[in-house]
């Protein structure tokens, strides 16, 4: 029922704000609702998960991109993306770290969006990876503050607990512009 009043008030043109605070209401009880399924289903929770099939760095970000440069180019923010050493295996499961790392990217738009809105200054988002001795470091700068909108906050839970499942980490780090580090473990 939520969606579709948000749908409906889409389709009216509403106020922005209310349509983002409805947005981020239903996102909060989509959340609590998937931790109850799995919950009831006998799912471990993702920190709890072990045993995954290592994945190829440049194969994740490869879909990464594919998925995320549509929004980047309709919204005209540039996305910066350095190289990606080829022959690196990260633990996890393929599907989820490409799933965070697209929550990440998608809530990195939305804070240069806020930030500044089209036509005003400079908008881009840039992804940086670099290899050390048992991570692979990817650190996600934009020009603005760490979002703090619901939807983006969920997102950036999400792959928190996702990253952590397969032995990463994610921390925000304090900048004059928004930043995440993430550290993702190598394959053995």
């Amino acid at each position: 029922e939520r969606a579709e009043e948000l749908v409906l008030r889409l389709e009216r043109g509403e106020d922005p704000q209310s349509l983002l605070t409805l947005a981020g209401d239903l996102c909060a009880t989509l959340r609590s609702l998937g931790h109850e399924l799995r919950a009831l289903s006998g799912l471990a929770p993702l920190r709890d998960r072990t045993g995954s099939t290592p994945a190829a760095a440049p194969q994740i970000f490869t879909e990464v991109l594919a998925l995320c440069r549509g929004r980047f180019q309709a919204a005209d923010v540039e996305l910066r993306v350095g190289e990606v050493p080829a022959e690196i295996w990260l633990k996890g499961r393929a599907g989820e770290l490409v799933t965070a790392l697209f929550g990440l990217l998608n809530a990195a738009l939305a804070a240069v969006e806020f930030a500044s809105p089209k036509g005003t200054g400079s908008r881009w988002v840039a992804v940086d990876v670099t290899p050390h001795d048992q991570t692979l470091r990817v650190r996600i700068t934009w020009p603005g503050p760490l979002p703090k909108d619901e939807a983006s906050l969920v997102a950036v839970d999400l792959a928190r607990e996702a990253l952590e499942a397969h032995g990463g980490r994610l921390n925000p780090e304090d900048s004059p512009q928004g930043q995440w580090v993430l550290d993702l473990s190598k394959a053995a």
